[in-house]
């Protein structure tokens, strides 16, 4: 249905386009922004949203915080940060059409990822069903949303014509790369808005949703986070907030983060759809399928040319042979980073952009904040139950925090603090 040119036509959205001379083309376009040197760029940036994050859920401190309202503002900061550096565009409120707009376009692109979310992902003939019919909703869904998505692009576009051409980082140079391979205009423009479209939503969910897990480890997990607070104020005292650069000596708000990962994989059934742009999307109950393009060889299982495969990310991260008592929050586990495989994103490309951006966010409301689990009315903690939304990427289900300053100074810090 995704890729379908008369459904949502995604069919050349930079993370489905199908393995060519296309693909190669975007990769070739993007891998030189995705570099390690390269994305420093971009660590101001992303200082500069997990500061703004920090200081508006000050606003909500001695409040009950629910997932829905904690997910809107990870989204605005994920978000502004990823317009900020691909498009030289800042979006300062949570009702910002750009972050609004495709939060609701890439939540239906991922539900319509999913097999059981619509019947013509698994008869395919039913695309012909014409969409006056009045079991065709799903088919005048696809077509709305088909034409949000073009909107969005559109938008953007417009938006970023009123921005300095030299804040664009990205999108401003991919274009004199696509004329320097030989692309025509028209195709410059096209590869251009598929590929920054793709970066930008790159990083939004999955990292939203990472976010989400670690706000319920903090809280099922206390001493985890006592330890985190004791390392911050050892190595930043109370002076100054983090920075990327930090994470050098950050070290187990490094492990939080790839504890995160893997105690929570917004992947549980299914492999990242990981084409070289950064690009992650993930399915939960049911994988997104991946077709084995030519007859291969994997410690002697032989995978013919066609064959659907299906990665269990879910059994990987639980393996305890690799993950002693793989159940529980453990972030010392990842002490000797040479013994277990990084969780992080394998070969993704954009690894480099997202993991600097999930440390700077995690250190920042660690060194601002105490995270705490609401009461009920005898006193006791009211704990996240574990369950998650049926969808195409891993959510907690309906969980309540409590965010408390750390400190009358913490706070100020965090008020201040740009």
């Amino acid at each position: 249905m995704v890729r379908e040119p008369s459904l949502p036509a995604w069919g050349d959205f930079a993370s489905l386009v199908g393995y060519g001379d296309r693909w190669r083309r975007y990769r070739r376009l993007v891998n030189p922004w995705l570099t390690k040197k390269a994305v420093t760029a971009h660590h101001k940036y992303q200082e500069h949203s997990a500061r703004k994050l920090i200081q508006r859920l000050l606003e909500h401190h001695q409040k009950v915080l629910s997932t829905h309202k904690l997910e809107n503002e990870l989204f605005l900061s994920i978000s502004a940060t990823l317009l900020r550096s691909i498009y030289g565009y800042e979006a300062v409120a949570s009702d910002d059409c750009c972050p609004v707009e495709t939060q609701a376009i890439f939540s239906f692109m991922t539900k319509s990822l999913l097999t059981s979310s619509y019947l013509v992902n698994i008869i395919p003939v039913l695309k012909y069903a014409p969409e006056w019919l009045p079991e065709a909703g799903w088919k005048r869904d696809a077509i709305k949303w088909r034409k949000g998505k073009d909107t969005l692009i559109k938008d953007i576009s417009k938006l970023i014509q009123s921005t300095d051409e030299s804040s664009q980082i990205i999108f401003g140079s991919l274009r004199t790369q696509t004329l320097s391979i030989g692309l025509t205009d028209k195709e410059a423009e096209d590869y251009v808005d598929q590929i920054a479209i793709t970066m930008f939503a790159g990083e939004t969910d999955t990292n939203v949703n990472t976010l989400l897990m670690f706000f319920m480890a903090m809280v099922l997990y206390p001493s985890v986070q006592k330890k985190a607070h004791d390392e911050i104020d050892l190595v930043l005292g109370h002076s100054r907030l983090s920075k990327v650069e930090d994470q050098a000596q950050l070290n187990y708000i490094d492990r939080i983060v790839q504890e995160t990962l893997r105690w929570a994989p917004v992947t549980p059934i299914g492999i990242p759809i990981n084409n070289g742009l950064g690009l992650i999307l993930n399915i939960t109950k049911e994988a997104f399928p991946h077709t084995c393009f030519w007859d291969d060889v994997y410690k002697g299982h032989r995978i013919p040319k066609g064959a659907i495969v299906i990665g269990n990310v879910w059994a990987m991260t639980r393996d305890e042979t690799v993950y002693k008592n793989a159940e529980a929050f453990d972030p010392d586990r990842f002490l000797n980073s040479t013994a277990l495989p990084s969780p992080l994103f394998g070969r993704c490309p954009g690894v480099h952009f997202a993991q600097s951006s999930l440390f700077i966010t995690i250190a920042s409301i660690l060194m601002a904040f105490d995270i705490r689990a609401t009461k009920d009315g005898n006193g006791q903690d009211i704990l996240p139950s574990g369950k998650m939304t049926s969808s195409a990427v891993l959510t907690p289900e309906h969980v309540e925090f409590e965010l408390t300053p750390r400190s009358e100074k913490h706070k100020e810090l965090a008020r201040n603090g740009l």
